[in-house]
Parts: structure tokens; C-alpha cells; sequence
């Protein structure tokens, strides 16, 4: 999901976003404002959800209510999020219009459901009592869209190719993800604006001298892959500086997303100084499960665990039958 843009979308968005985090900031929230946030969600009418892009912001928005407010009414909202997660299989999709559209870079059902389960996963990792049921949940899900995916035959074929298979895509990549440090993952997806440093006194003209550093590279990929020479340091070295170039406020604690094009430098499985990356860091990357070496390493605190049978479960899912 796109949280960015001008226009209607991106006022509204950003409208309820400040909201949630308004309520979020409350010792304790009056349920009754908790309410009307989740009555912009969309409604289950006879198990089928209702999704178009006003509704899935406001979703975002109760989530990103959820997990900042220290799951603040999680007794309400929570069951909800959990009853919208199973109905993913059978949601009617409402897309954008095509200038709208030109902003996402993935399907709109893999952007949702991929935030939907991240945000159920940061509940997960922050209520022991409720991980195992939303594990469960998910699980639910995915087997009931690979089983769609097994039998396209009984489904509508442009439903389950621009919907069904990207929505399992999205939940299977967010499946078992958690934070790193305090801050939830869905919170580090929808981060909070960062007011622009105006320049002040004797750092003006320091800050002009050195403001065409501060662009994105414009060079082809494959001609800074030839530039970099074949030192791994070097490369480390230069792809951290790109990424905190084109991403300032997150340079010091995450790694650049997918879209950027810095990411695919960090395809190999190494740190700049050859020593291997720690599996578990796969698992709290901020924006996908995709192998990409960090910017840093740390401890990962907050875990939370996956029953064996249930990753016994998930093996039989992910395994592929040659005689089927």
C-alpha cells in the first residue's frame, strides 16, 4: 500500500493517519473516538469486505492506532482485524483510478494483505496471549488461497490472477516478520513526517555547498557495478552511503526498501567485511522478507515462536508434490 501522494488520496490518508496517532498518544484513548476510526473500515456484509482505497487507509490507520497506543482496545479491535485477515480470499477489490495506480509498485491486494499480517504480526510479537490464535488465523489463510491457486479451474480466472495469488504472495511474505527495537514494523512502513531542518546562521552556506550531494544517483545500475570495482568493503561502503542519501530519516536503523534502486546491491548474503548476517535478521527487515544484507546488525528482542507442528505445517504448504 502506497502512502505517499498528492491529491485526495494522500490528504485523506494522511488525515486519518494523524488521527490514529492522536488517539495513540492518549494515556487512554476514549473508546468512543476508537469507534468512529473503525467505522471508516470497511464492514463484513455476509463475510464479503469491501475494499477501496479509502477503507484500506483507514485500516492502516487503526493499526497504526493498535500498536502505537500499546494495543489500546485490543479486546475490539483486534477480533475485527482477525474476521477482515480471514475474509481476505473473498474481498471485493475496489482499485484506483489509473493515475493512482501508476503509484504502486506491486498489486494493490499483495500491498494490503502484506500490511494487514505485518500489523497482526507486531500484535503478535506484543500479546503472547494472542500470538497463537493469530498464527492460526493466517495460516487458515494461506491454505485457503494455495487451495485457490490448486483448483483455478473452479474460480474466476482474472480474480484469482490480479487478486487470489497476489494476496498470498503478500500474506506469506509478512508471515512470521517482527521488529527489531520498540518501534513496530507497520509503524516504520507509515512512519511519522519528519519536519525539514531549515539552515540557520553560519550553516547556510555549508548546507548549499554540499546540497548536490544530497540526490539520488542518477547513474545506471550496471554502470555503478562496473564503478565499484570488485572490493566487497567498497561496496558495503558505497550502498550504505546511497541509501542514506535517498532515505535520511531511516539511514541509521534500516535498510532501503525494495523500490530503491540501491537495493539490489545487497543480493549477496555478506556483510562489507565478509562475515555472515544472522538469519533472524531476514525476518525484521522493514518491507519485505527478500535476502537483503543490512546496514547493521543487533540484538533482535521480542521474538515471538512458531508451534513445530505448525512449521511442519507450512513445509507440506510451501512443498511441491511432483505427482500432483
Amino acid at each position: 500500500m502506497s502512502h505517499h501522494g498528492g491529491g485526495t488520496r494522500g490528504f485523506y490518508f494522511s488525515t486519518v493517519l494523524s488521527l490514529a496517532r492522536s488517539l495513540a498518544a492518549h494515556r487512554q484513548a476514549p473508546l468512543e473516538k476508537v469507534q468512529k476510526l473503525q467505522c471508516m473500515c470497511p464492514a463484513d456484509f455476509r463475510g464479503v469486505f469491501q475494499l477501496d482505497e479509502r477503507r484500506r487507509g483507514a485500516v492502516i490507520a487503526l493499526g497504526i492506532f493498535l500498536v502505537e497506543s500499546n494495543l489500546q482496545h485490543r479486546d475490539a479491535i483486534v477480533p475485527y482485524l482477525l474476521g477482515l485477515l480471514k475474509g481476505l480470499p473473498k474481498v471485493q477489490w475496489i482499485e484506483e483510478n489509473s493515475e493512482h495506480k501508476a503509484r504502486e509498485t506491486l498489486p494493490v491486494a499483495e500491498n494490503f494483505s502484506f500490511c494487514l499480517v505485518t500489523l497482526l504480526s507486531d500484535v503478535a510479537q506484543r500479546d503472547e496471549t494472542l500470538q497463537g490464535q493469530i498464527l492460526e488465523a493466517v495460516m487458515d489463510v494461506m491454505q485457503v488461497l494455495q487451495d485457490s491457486c490448486k483448483n483455478p479451474e473452479a474460480h474466476d480466472k482474472e480474480y484469482l490472477c490480479r487478486y487470489t495469488v497476489p494476496t498470498l504472495l503478500g500474506v506469506a511474505r509478512a508471515f512470521g516478520r517482527y521488529s527489531n527495537t520498540d518501534e513496530p514494523l507497520l509503524s516504520k512502513l507509515f512512519p511519522r513526517p519528519v519536519a525539514p531542518v531549515l539552515p540557520t546562521g553560519d550553516d547556510s552556506d555549508a548546507t548549499r555547498r554540499r546540497s548536490f550531494n544530497d540526490f539520488r544517483s542518477i547513474l545506471p545500475s550496471s554502470l555503478l557495478t562496473v564503478c565499484q570495482g570488485d572490493s566487497l568493503r567498497r561496496k558495503g561502503s558505497l550502498v550504505s552511503s546511497v541509501s542514506q542519501q535517498a532515505s535520511p530519516e531511516r539511514a541509521a536503523v534500516t535498510p532501503s526498501s525494495p523500490a530503491d534502486p540501491s537495493a539490489q546491491y545487497f543480493e549477496s548474503s555478506y556483510l562489507p567485511d565478509s562475515s555472515a548476517v544472522d538469519p533472524d535478521y531476514y525476518f525484521c527487515t522493514i518491507s519485505s522478507s527478500f535476502s537483503l544484507s543490512p546496514l547493521f546488525t543487533g540484538n533482535s528482542s521480542g521474538e515471538f515462536y512458531v508451534p513445530l507442528e505448525m512449521l511442519r505445517q507450512l513445509l507440506d504448504m510451501v512443498s511441491t508434490d511432483p505427482t500432483e
